[in-house]
């Protein structure tokens, strides 16, 4: 939920422009991982009976493309709240956003 945090923090923003947009860009990465997270939950639950033998990438080209889950992700957005459209709602200018601030924890082995 640091998406909301993020995107609320943005609104109060308001003159800073570009730290506002930086705010905006970030919180929508957070939602897209959150949406990851969904799908990954989904594919678990969804395989689980063929003791998940296609890999997840697989999977969302065979299940989640068909749902319609890559439109979605490419026009991410809080349209809600939002008058103007960030850049950063399309999937081609997230991933060259630069992720400085990323928390990782536990142990990779």
């Amino acid at each position: 939920m640091q998406y909301i945090e993020l995107f609320v923090h943005s609104r109060k923003v308001g003159r800073d422009a570009e730290l506002r947009e930086t705010l905006l860009c970030q919180s929508i990465l957070y939602l897209e991982r959150y949406v990851h997270l969904i799908l990954f939950n989904a594919y678990k639950y969804h395989d689980r009976q063929g003791g998940w033998k296609r890999p997840f990438s697989t999977w969302m080209k065979e299940v989640g493309a068909r749902a319609g889950v890559y439109d979605v992700l490419d026009n991410l957005g809080f349209y809600d709240f939002d008058v103007t459209l960030t850049a950063c709602r399309k999937m081609s200018v997230r991933w060259r956003y630069p992720v400085t601030n990323v928390i990782w924890q536990g142990e990779f082995r």
